[in-house]
């Protein structure tokens, strides 16, 4: 199943939630739990809501490149909070949002300013101009999705709702651009959830204390990762190649 690796990590990290209430557990009932869990002997858990994805935002920026200037980043950083304190408020701003995005844009070498234009533009998308399919939205949906794809966004789960919402209304190269650019992230994803997973589950079975809680955190990131790559799946048709 194409899915196997993604349900392997659901099980993997679903105990997380089992053990963490003081109340109802003991310290050695939760390690008992969680053990049934990591010999693959628990039941699998479904997929929450999108919901439980909604409210998250995947942001990529330069790993090997020093940023510049980073301590004066704070005036921009103070604009994306404001901009986005609200839905009234990202209304009202959003002429001033268009006027920094394009200025930031004109000054992202080395992808200086990727996190702020991805931040800005996935907070717009997912609490603005998703929550309502409204026509004369379209337009603008489609402008952050160019952004997004221009700056290599990672946010799979937005990615894929904006390319939904607006591909009936782009040229045919920038369907074919945009289409292809989440379909080669989404196999990137899986390989990268296939890969890590299996390392991360066997590192947590190795280990204890401190070390085991960090790898199992490490897995609950990797589980909404591939929460993301089902759903962006499901919703555009994307076939997941099998794992080796």
């Amino acid at each position: 199943m194409k899915y196997i690796v993604v349900l392997i990590l659901l099980v993997f990290c679903s105990c997380s939630k089992d053990i963490t209430d003081p109340v109802t557990s003991t310290d050695a009932e939760r390690r008992a739990k969680m053990d049934v869990f990591m010999r693959g002997e628990g039941e699998l858990v479904g997929f929450k809501e999108h919901n439980s994805i909604k409210r998250e935002y995947r942001v990529s920026g330069p790993n090997d490149v020093k940023r510049t200037n980073v301590t004066s980043r704070l005036e921009e950083h103070q604009f994306i909070v404001s901009a986005t304190r609200d839905v009234n408020t990202m209304s009202e701003k959003y002429p001033e949002v268009k006027s920094a995005l394009s200025d930031w844009i004109s000054k992202n070498e080395n992808d200086e300013y990727a996190w702020e234009i991805q931040t800005l533009s996935l907070r717009y998308l997912r609490s603005f101009f998703l929550l309502d399919h409204q026509s004369a939205y379209v337009s603008e949906v489609s402008y952050l999705l160019d952004i997004l794809v221009d700056t290599e966004s990672i946010d799979l789960d937005v990615l894929a709702d904006a390319f939904y919402y607006c591909s009936q209304n782009l040229s045919d190269s920038d369907r074919d651009r945009y289409f292809s650019y989440i379909e080669q992230l989404l196999h990137d994803e899986m390989k990268t959830i296939r890969t890590q997973g299996l390392k991360c589950k066997e590192k947590y079975e190795n280990s204890t204390g401190a070390d085991r809680a960090r790898y199992l955190g490490y897995g609950k990131k990797l589980e909404r990762r591939s929460k993301a790559c089902q759903y962006a799946s499901d919703l555009l048709g994307i076939e997941v190649p099998p794992g080796d």
